[in-house]
């Protein structure tokens, strides 16, 4: 969908006030002499004139607010953004395996699944989950490395849980989860996420507070804010701020990250990312810079991607001495979104 820009706005607006203008200046002189109009219908004439003005500017701000949560939506939905997965209430399959090499050469695996189950009868309000992932973290992208992929799939935990949508509207999504890590024993835990979104002028905005605990290590939360507008159709510009919170081990983590999302064309985009993370264990401090690419193709009919990411790393820990790699993601996506 193709946005108004500012100058665009304003040359729609100037010309629909003209042609009102000269379109009641023509009825004004072909139509006979009235009776003067009575004081007690004046205030009603002119807000009526009000009204009609103001309806093409609301049209005009809600086709551009339209236009943006198309383009974003669109743009996570093929990046498989996490919060597509969180706010879903129709049944999704997720199965991602990647192979990183380092500069070194040395390759290592790591994998992941999502699966999200709308249970009938249920009008889409209770979602059995699996997942491979606590999504306790700031950093999702950064998955645990193993030697092979055998490794990497015996190595990984396993949730199930039993979602609640709690409210789900323009604004507002709000869900709780009752679950297990698949254990010996089970370990229990209680997960409530809310997240609120809106738009303030060209900019999209997005507020998101996930609050979880797990017998084994106590609670925790994770929190982000999301600022977000398309530049034209073809690129989108994104900030977010985040900061997560365990009880195991009390102190934050931080992130900042900023990324620009390019649509290539209607099978590849790729987007550019640059971050900054950190924690206040002992004082404020970064911990590692991260520049990279994501460049994501649909491979093969809607549901299968492939993904190539050169990254380069800083590290606090390595004296932010340059740590270079290239990750290869195959990813498939099964859903009302990709079949």
């Amino acid at each position: 969908m193709r946005f108004l820009s500012t100058t665009a706005d304003l040359k729609y607006l100037a010309g629909l006030t003209l042609t009102l203008s000269l379109s009641f200046t023509e009825v004004q002189a072909t139509e006979p002499p009235s009776e003067p109009v009575k004081t007690d219908t004046a205030p009603q004439a002119a807000t009526t004139i009000s009204e009609d003005l103001a309806n093409p500017v609301d049209d005009s701000y809600r086709a551009i607010a339209q236009g943006f949560e198309e383009t974003m939506r669109s743009l996570d939905a093929f990046f498989a953004e996490e919060k597509v997965y969180q706010e879903t209430t129709s049944s999704l399959a997720q199965l991602t395996g990647s192979s990183v090499i380092d500069q070194s050469g040395q390759v290592q695996f790591s994998g992941g699944v999502n699966f999200k189950v709308d249970l009938p009868m249920t009008s889409k309000r209770l979602m059995l989950l699996i997942e491979s992932d606590a999504k306790t973290s700031i950093d999702l992208d950064k998955k645990p490395l193993y030697s092979s992929p055998q490794q990497a799939a015996e190595a990984s935990k396993y949730y199930s849980s039993l979602q609640s949508t709690i409210n789900k509207s323009e604004h507002w999504d709000i869900n709780g989860s009752l679950g297990v890590e698949v254990s010996t024993p089970l370990i229990p835990f209680i997960r409530a996420r809310f997240a609120y979104k809106n738009t303030f002028g060209e900019w999209n905005y997005r507020f998101s507070e996930n609050m979880f605990w797990f017998n084994s290590d106590g609670g925790g939360h994770t929190t982000s804010f999301e600022f977000e507008r398309p530049l034209n159709p073809d690129w989108l510009y994104r900030m977010t701020s985040s900061g997560a919170w365990k009880q195991i081990t009390n102190y934050y983590d931080l992130g900042q990250e900023f990324a620009f999302f390019q649509r290539l064309g209607p099978e590849r985009n790729l987007s550019y990312q640059l971050a900054f993370l950190g924690n206040d264990q002992y004082d404020l401090s970064i911990t590692e810079y991260r520049v990279g690419l994501r460049y994501r193709q649909q491979f093969y009919r809607k549901w299968l991607f492939a993904e190539l990411s050169p990254q380069v790393s800083y590290l606090a820990s390595n004296n932010f001495d340059p740590a270079r790699s290239l990750t290869f993601t195959l990813e498939m996506l099964f859903g009302s979104k990709y079949l």
